[in-house]
């Protein structure tokens, strides 16, 4: 009798263990802040299924939003848990684990699942929603200083062009004001009266497209 309950506090600790690297691994994954949130979710799917006592039985997936992460091979069975992951609205997503039971492997769980099993999911499901929240929030940070850098710039550019504008208008002013000034010479051969018309007509046009 002793030894059939070390033998099953041994189990015990083989299945502890592997939770524990299990999500030691999503943890270094997350830790990689260079990564898309797709390559994350895609990479802990992968590792999901090492932490459950039949692994070789094990698809995962998980949604969110329109995206779908999947165990490679997958299928959904009956035998099926799942987590709702807590994410800042709009966005929404669940994580799914499936077990494809064997004829051989009996047990009187109804799920096939163990209740460690259920709680590791929820420590995963924790995690995976931490980091999305995360990541969503940095891209919406990286996005705003963006949109600011875009109208720093804007303004720089306006600020440019008024002074620009302004340092055009002072001598056509002066052009505009000496042509009338000259107009108004008594005696002046036709040829220069239709000569400062031309440079009249020139400045003006100038001075429009400034103001444009």
């Amino acid at each position: 009798m002793q030894e059939k309950e070390l033998l099953e506090e041994r189990e015990k600790l083989i299945e502890r263990n592997k939770e524990l690297s299990c999500l030691y691994e999503i943890a270094k994954i997350v830790a990689h802040t260079e990564t898309t949130v797709a390559e994350v979710l895609q990479t802990i799917v992968d590792v999901i299924p090492s932490a459950f006592q039949f692994p070789n039985k094990i698809f995962a997936r998980i949604l969110v939003n329109d995206e779908a992460f999947m165990t490679v091979g997958f299928s959904k069975s009956e035998y099926a848990i799942r987590d709702t992951l807590q994410l800042e609205p709009p966005s929404h997503g669940v994580i799914e684990v499936f077990y494809h039971r064997r004829d051989e492997v009996e047990h009187d769980l109804e799920d096939g699942f163990f209740p460690e099993e259920r709680k590791l999911l929820q420590a995963i499901a924790h995690q995976v929603s931490l980091m999305i929240n995360i990541k969503l929030a940095n891209e919406k940070r990286a996005m705003l200083e963006n949109q600011l850098r875009h109208s720093d710039r804007l303004a720089k550019v306006g600020q440019l062009t008024a002074g620009v504008a302004h340092e055009l208008n002072e001598p056509l002013g002066s052009i505009l004001g000496f042509t009338q000034l000259i107009e108004k010479t008594p005696r002046l051969p036709r040829a220069a009266l239709g000569d400062l018309a031309k440079v009249k007509a020139a400045a003006l046009h100038a001075r429009d497209i400034i103001r444009k």
